[in-house]
């Protein structure tokens, strides 16, 4: 799980729009935090489109100082390809949003 949750991690290293959210104390192997850039949309819109486009389920975070965060998780089943799947289509739906 922690080599997925660095190889997502890495994915959005490198998009626009996102940042990994990050706090001191544990952190799930199996789960990762980011956060929208006010640019792009609002983070529960924006997890709807993921659901209904891609069949992607993230859920929007509700924590104070990160009003735009979303949290990917995944199981022991969960494989790269399924990663690279879901950092491919939400790059795709940043570009989408950035531009509308």
């Amino acid at each position: 799980l922690a080599h997925l949750r660095t190889l997502f991690g890495g994915y959005l290293s490198r998009m626009d729009g996102v940042e990994t959210v990050e706090w001191d104390g544990p952190h799930a192997p199996g789960i990762l935090s980011f956060q929208l850039h006010e640019s792009v949309c609002n983070a529960v819109y924006f997890a709807e489109y993921l659901n209904a486009k891609y069949d992607i389920a993230i859920k929007p975070g509700r924590s104070s100082g990160f009003s735009q965060m979303l949290r990917v998780s995944w199981s022991l089943s969960t494989d790269v390809q399924d990663v690279h799947f879901l950092a491919e289509k939400l790059d795709e739906a940043l570009a989408f949003h950035m531009a509308s």
